[in-house]
């Protein structure tokens, strides 16, 4: 059995607060330094809607201003824009192996809504430098997974 079949069948059963949190929590523990100098501000109030597309996976994100911290909810929100793609792309993306607009350009990467907010979740996701702050364990099992090196 692949990765992508046991992924799905765990998302299928996996409570939806713990795959919240399983979101939410390496998501704060890896932009901590952006929500430290408050670079999610922009979403102060404001959902962004995430589709994996070959997954049975839709969480939204949102920014809490008080305590500096993302917020991640699978239950629908009114959400003001929306990304969607597979996961090979959004890992490709993740990894910094493909540019996001390339994504966007060859429609893989797909943007509604408020676009000024999803491009600057996009950007700011951009130049996260993944590789200086995953565990190398994890960032040695995303490569093999993607089966790219990161530049």
């Amino acid at each position: 059995m692949n990765i992508q079949k046991v992924v799905q069948q765990g998302l299928r059963w996996l409570p939806s607060a713990v795959l919240a949190s399983g979101i939410e929590q390496p998501l704060n523990y890896v932009l901590r330094a952006e929500r430290r100098r408050d670079a999610f501000a922009f979403l102060q109030q404001h959902w962004v809607q995430i589709d994996v597309s070959d997954y049975p996976l839709t969480f939204y994100v949102g920014y809490r201003p008080y305590n500096r911290r993302l917020h991640v909810s699978l239950a629908a929100q009114h959400a003001v824009a929306r990304m969607r793609s597979d996961s090979a792309s959004m890992l490709a993306m993740m990894l910094q192996q493909v540019d996001p607009d390339t994504l966007f350009f060859q429609r893989k990467l797909l943007i509604t809504g408020d676009t000024e907010i999803a491009l600057q979740l996009k950007n700011l996701l951009d130049t996260v430098p993944l590789a200086e702050r995953l565990p190398a364990p994890l960032l040695t099992w995303l490569q093999r997974t993607s089966q790219r090196p990161i530049p």
